[in-house]
């Protein structure tokens, strides 16, 4: 019998092999665990289905198969490649390979950082620079484009202009000052527009307004307690009078006598005789002005009072207690007219006799004869921008008048 038989050493390895199977089953209890065993595997795991025992068919077990990789290393092990581009049909690949040029490091550094806009402080003095240096310049033209910017500009140029009417050189703060002016001017013709269109427009916020148009940025309110201070005494007189002294008279006497309000003969046109609050100072005025200012007195002092405007002269009319009406003329220091005084200021001017001339005038009507005069007067003076200013307000009053002045001051 030769060494391969039943009862060789290979016989005797396979008779061998179930005892020692069976001695591993104590230890493991199901067939899992066996193969999970000769596998070396932990339990849990799905054991590979053929299981090769050492030493069976005459070899030892196969080796485990690798883990696959993950997908995340199987991207980073191996890196997509770009595709030239597809070559066009009868072409030679020679004539349209191109080599894609390789960024350089400036290239592929962060951008610098854009520069910071400038600050509104630092806009306005460059700003104040240029138009300054442009300003000290002699020529017409340069200073009427300047003029012209400053106007597009409107609300948006008045910084400019204030900081070069401080800190610029002679020539231009004096420009820069009057454009200040004039825009200020511009601001209150708007304002006299708007008040001349409302119901609620009266003759004292029209003439404190028009002053305002001399001096954009005047303080009104000394010239308002100046006002009522004097009819503060004339109403303390008022309540202390004694015997038939009339209203005309105690009025006059204050006013023309003893703080000597009367008209100015010697420069009759000049503006500052239409102004009210120069009337004040001044204690001079046109006769429309003066009249102006007897009539607001007396309506704080509880005077019933009204304008008559005269062709050419404008006067007041106070009514007494007893219903009678008295003229008074405040451009000669309040003297009383009578019938014939004022006959006679007509035909002296060669004018015929007109009842509506002595009919009590609105406020309106008065206001619109103010901006008349001052805008003549500024004619006069080559003030051709104040002019047009004017002859604004002036329209929007003569239409106001033209609707009859409903609701506006009497």
């Amino acid at each position: 019998m030769d060494g391969n038989g039943p009862e060789g050493p290979q016989g005797t390895e396979k008779a061998e092999r179930p005892r020692r199977l069976c001695a591993w089953l104590p230890r493991f209890s199901g067939a899992a665990k066996i193969g999970t065993a000769l596998q070396g595997r932990k339990p849990g795991r799905r054991r590979c289905p053929a299981v090769a025992f050492e030493g069976e068919h005459g070899g030892a077990a196969p080796a485990p198969l690798p883990a696959q990789a993950s997908r995340r290393a199987r991207a980073r092990d191996n890196p997509p490649t770009l595709l030239p581009p597809a070559q066009p049909s009868g072409v030679p690949a020679s004539d349209t390979a191109t080599v894609a040029p390789t960024p350089s490091a400036a290239a592929l550094a962060p951008a610098a950082p854009l520069p910071a806009a400038p600050s509104r402080r630092e806009r306005l003095r460059r700003d104040a620079e240029l138009f300054g240096s442009l300003l000290e310049d002699e020529s017409a033209v340069v200073q009427r484009e300047v003029r012209r910017e400053f106007e597009r500009r409107g609300r948006e140029g008045l910084p400019v202009l204030q900081r070069i009417a401080r800190h610029g050189g002679p020539r231009a703060r004096a420009a820069a000052r009057s454009a200040l002016v004039h825009a200020g001017r511009e601001k209150v013709a708007r304002r006299m527009v708007k008040l001349a269109c409302s119901p609620y427009a009266d003759l004292e916020r029209g003439l404190l307004l028009l002053s305002r148009f001399e001096e954009p940025g005047l303080d009104l309110r000394p010239y308002v307690l100046a006002i009522d201070a004097m009819a503060a005494e004339v109403l303390k007189r008022l309540d202390a009078r004694t015997g038939l002294a009339s209203r005309s008279k105690l009025l006059s006497d204050y006013l023309g006598r003893e703080l000597g309000y009367r008209g100015d003969a010697d420069d009759y046109h000049h503006p500052d005789n239409v102004y009210l609050h120069r009337a004040i100072v001044r204690k001079r005025g046109l006769p429309l002005t003066l009249c102006a200012l007897y009539l607001f007195v007396a309506r704080r002092a509880s005077i019933r009072a009204a304008p008559v405007a005269l062709p050419g002269h404008v006067v007041l009319r106070v009514y007494e207690s007893d219903g009678k009406s008295t003229l008074l003329d405040p451009f000669h220091g309040g003297t009383p007219l009578t019938d014939r005084d004022c006959l006679g200021y007509l035909a002296e001017h060669g004018l015929p006799f007109e009842p509506r001339w002595f009919d009590d005038a609105s406020d309106l009507a008065i206001w619109a004869r103010h901006v008349h005069n001052l805008r003549n007067s500024y004619r006069q003076r080559g003030l051709e921008r104040e002019v047009r200013l004017l002859g604004l307000v002036s329209r929007a009053l003569a239409l106001r008048l033209a609707d009859g002045g409903a609701g506006a001051g009497s």
